[in-house]
């Protein structure tokens, strides 16, 4: 030690003087209890001249090391501020334990999350806080201090003051001295509650998602950038009768009569972001065929980017028969114009038209003069090809926005939208023109020759409602026939009505 004690370099009796180092064993003998010391130190004047000179080192060593004992202090308690900033501002709950499991800290979080504050909680044993034994975290912190391995644990608990469970994620790390022997536990509770119940929603959003798509009477499938299925219903097994777990990875084209329209249509729908009304054919394993109409958009990841398409195959069969069954309501078997009920569909939605814009619509009812005539000299069938024959000639010299109907027997109506009384004049008068000289071939080399008769009135300056319209129109037929027949007439309020 007088050595140690000793190397102070440039002061006289250093660690290289023998004699000085001497001494200082002397001193510390004494200072031990040597009696026998005592002689040397007092009896020797040179010895107490080099004790004099030993004590001064000694207490500039000492000083020396108080000086850096101070600045350690210093830097501990630093050290500890710092490691308190960091526990009280922590955004977890953190305590920590001894050995007894009596707390040692306590952080802002543990207060909130307990409804205990810090200067109630340290001191107090972990088995007096009613979070730790209802959670049982004080078993599992006893266990760890025994020396078993502890994983972090996803725990929930009712707080004090709240209505639901919230959860958190506990995660424990021993505290040990510096011989690496066991001096307590630190505890780190992360409150996850908002995760938690956002997974759940999470969750019962998809499993809402999946219920839309399993309810959905159309096959829908997701197919990813190489167009391979990811993701089928069952109304996409039951329309391709092949099982899911074989769907999924197979090419969506291999299933329609076309595959290379099908693979255009996906791939229109990368480029496009959308495929509309897409027709194909798909082909069940049985090898029943059915019409679909193919729509398909794609979808997302979080960051924006495709992955992948979504595709409805609607089956359109039904659909079909459906169409085929409405026009059958709303068209005349043997002419193919639009029947009596479908004329009074479209006479509402045009004066309905008319109201909203200010824009007349106009009526023309034609009648085939003396078509009882006909039918009694060339027969019933000659004069079904004639009824025929003057829809075919009416519907080619109309306008593309004009409706021709069939309004029963020989009587036929013409709806003209945005077309004033005298425009309707003009064009009802080419008409009757057009019949009078067109001449119709009955078969057998026959041919007859017909003439019509019009009436016109116009919507709203002639009428009031469809119906008005309808027997304004009516009355101008039945004018212009007592006026000698082959001709147009335009309602005027003189007609009885």
């Amino acid at each position: 030690m007088a050595k140690g004690l000793c190397r102070v370099s440039g002061m006289p009796g250093n660690g290289d003087d023998p004699r000085l180092a001497e001494l200082l064993e002397v001193i510390f003998k004494y200072a031990a209890g040597d009696l026998k010391a005592r002689g040397t130190l007092f009896d020797d004047n040179s010895a107490l001249d080099g004790v004099v000179a030993g004590i001064n080192i000694l207490g500039e060593e000492l000083e020396a090391f108080a000086a850096e004992n101070r600045q350690a202090n210093d830097s501990l308690r630093e050290t500890l501020e710092y490691a308190q900033t960091l526990i009280k501002s922590s955004p977890d709950g953190i305590l920590a334990v001894d050995r007894d499991l009596r707390i040692t800290e306590w952080n802002l979080l543990m207060e909130r999350m307990c409804g205990s504050p810090r200067e109630h909680a340290i001191g107090r044993f972990l088995d007096d806080v009613p979070f730790m034994q209802e959670t049982g975290e004080t078993a599992r912190i006893r266990a760890g201090l025994d020396g078993n391995g502890i994983e972090s644990k996803e725990i929930a608990y009712r707080l004090p003051g709240t209505a639901k469970d919230s959860f958190f994620e506990s995660r424990m790390a021993p505290l040990r001295g510096r011989k690496g022997e066991m001096q307590g536990a630190v505890l780190r509770l992360r409150d996850i509650t908002e995760r938690r119940y956002a997974e759940d929603r999470l969750r019962q959003a998809s499993l809402y998602a999946r219920s839309l798509i399993e309810a959905s009477l159309d096959p829908l499938v997701t197919i990813s950038l190489d167009g391979k299925i990811m993701d089928v219903n069952e109304a996409a097994v039951r329309g391709t009768g092949v099982p899911r777990v074989l769907l999924v990875g197979s090419d969506l084209s291999e299933y329609f009569t076309d595959p290379e329209k099908a693979q255009a249509g996906y791939r229109e729908a990368f480029t496009s972001g959308t495929v509309r009304n897409y027709p194909l054919t798909m082909r069940h394993v049985s090898g029943t065929l059915t019409e679909v109409l193919y729509n398909a958009s794609v979808y997302h990841t979080e960051e924006g980017e495709v992955a992948g398409v979504l595709v409805v195959a609607r089956d359109i069969a039904e659909r079909k028969r459906a169409e085929i069954a409405e026009e059958l309501a709303t068209r005349d078997s043997l002419t193919e114009l639009y029947n009596h009920r479908a004329f009074y569909t479209f006479l509402k939605d045009e004066t309905d038209r008319t109201r909203r814009f200010d824009r007349p619509v106009s009526l023309l009812m034609l009648d085939i003069d003396h078509f009882k005539r006909v039918n009694d000299t060339h027969g019933h069938q000659a004069g079904d090809i004639i009824l025929k024959g003057l829809s075919h000639l009416l519907v080619q010299q109309a306008r593309a926005i004009d409706r021709v109907c069939r309004y029963g027997g020989e009587e036929f109506t013409v709806i003209l939208p945005e077309t004033d009384t005298d425009m309707a004049l003009q064009i009802a008068e080419r008409l009757r023109v057009e019949a009078e000289c067109h001449r119709f071939d009955i078969g057998n080399g026959k041919c007859v020759n017909i003439t019509v008769s019009i009436g016109v009135a116009t919507y709203p300056q002639q009428a009031d409602s469809p119906e008005g319209a309808v027997k304004a129109a009516d009355t101008a037929l039945y004018a212009a026939k007592q006026a000698g027949r082959n001709r147009v007439l335009r309602y005027e309020t003189a007609m009885s009505m």
